[in-house]
Parts: C-alpha cells; sequence; structure tokens
C-alpha cells in the first residue's frame, strides 16, 4: 500500500513539473520577443557603452592566472575571493586603446608591514617602465584620483601569505581602457 502511495507521489510531481515547463515555454511564445532577439540586443554593453563579461573579468579561485585584452570599450574586473591564495592577471591593449588604467573599489589587504608590504598578504602591479612593482595593502589602494596607468601592458597579482592569521578581505578592481585613437 505504501508503494502505491508512493508511486503516486511521484507521479504526480513529474506531471505538475512537467505542466510548469508547458506553461513557461506557452509565455515565452506569447511574449513575442525571442531568445535571438536577446542575443542580438547587445547585453554584454552596459549604458555607457563599454564592455564588460566573462571574457575580460578575472575571478580568482584558489590559483589563477588569466591573461586579458583590454579593447577600446572594455571594463575588465580583478576580483580576489577569502580562499585565494594566489592570482595573476596579465592585462594587455589591442584595438583601439592607447592606455588602460587600474582603479580599486573593495580593498583590504592584511599586513603587518603597511610600509613596505613585506609581511603578510600582498597585491602587486607590474607596467612597463618601473623596475620593481607597486606593492599595495592595507587600505592602500589605485584610486579614481591616483590610478596605475599603463600605455602597453600590465601585471596584477595577489599573493596570501601561508599564515592564516592575515585575514584580507575581498579585493574588487577595475581595468578599463582610459584613452582611444
Amino acid at each position: 500500500m505504501k508503494t502505491c502511495g508512493l508511486l503516486a507521489l511521484v507521479f504526480f510531481v513529474a506531471l505538475s513539473l512537467a505542466q510548469d515547463e508547458n506553461e513557461a515555454q506557452d509565455e515565452n511564445e506569447d511574449s513575442g520577443i525571442t531568445i535571438e532577439a536577446y542575443e542580438d540586443n547587445g547585453n554584454l554593453t552596459r549604458s555607457d557603452g563599454k564592455a564588460y563579461g566573462d571574457a575580460v573579468d578575472t575571478l580568482c579561485g584558489r590559483f589563477t592566472t588569466k591573461r586579458v585584452q583590454v579593447k577600446g570599450n572594455t571594463i575588465g574586473t580583478f576580483t580576489v575571493q577569502k580562499q585565494t591564495r594566489r592570482c595573476v592577471a596579465y592585462y594587455s591593449l589591442k584595438g583601439s586603446c592607447l592606455e588602460m588604467k587600474l582603479t580599486c573599489s573593495t580593498f583590504f589587504v592584511d599586513n603587518r608591514d603597511p610600509g613596505r608590504c613585506k609581511n603578510g598578504d600582498r597585491f602587486l602591479v607590474k607596467v612597463p617602465g618601473n623596475k620593481r612593482p607597486m606593492r599595495y595593502c592595507k587600505n592602500d589602494k589605485p584610486t579614481d584620483r591616483f590610478p596605475v596607468l599603463s600605455d602597453s601592458k600590465m601585471k596584477i597579482w595577489f599573493h596570501a601569505h601561508e599564515h592564516k592569521r592575515f585575514k584580507s578581505k575581498a579585493i574588487s578592481c577595475q581595468v578599463e581602457c582610459s584613452k582611444t585613437k
């Protein structure tokens, strides 16, 4: 008796799911909007005409390395999560873009040596022309008033210290084309 009740329950659940799926398809057909319309709409551009998406975004996992090309209308993000141990992104210019800039909005890199950023987690940026990479830690970050600028390429990397006592928060930075032809 319990088996029949269980089979009936499974049947009714499957039937209701099938009906919900059919109703969703009917709603899509009634709206007159096709999938092609969504694709042609250019949904990877923002209201200001800049492009963004998975191709230019770097979401750092535990160990991540990525190469990104910055074009004339590109805004890419570099996002570090709590579990990230090491993340490297190589940015290079392409097309009509003459210069790129790096700014950070969310930023806290825990370090016990805020002057030189040597003891703890580190956020580093290397651009051609500088011998050594620029080091950022604590709340010292690239801002809109003092961004990191490059006219060819840029290497950004985050390195977490091996000790768990350093509690860096999530980091969110943006790389965008600042000058075009």
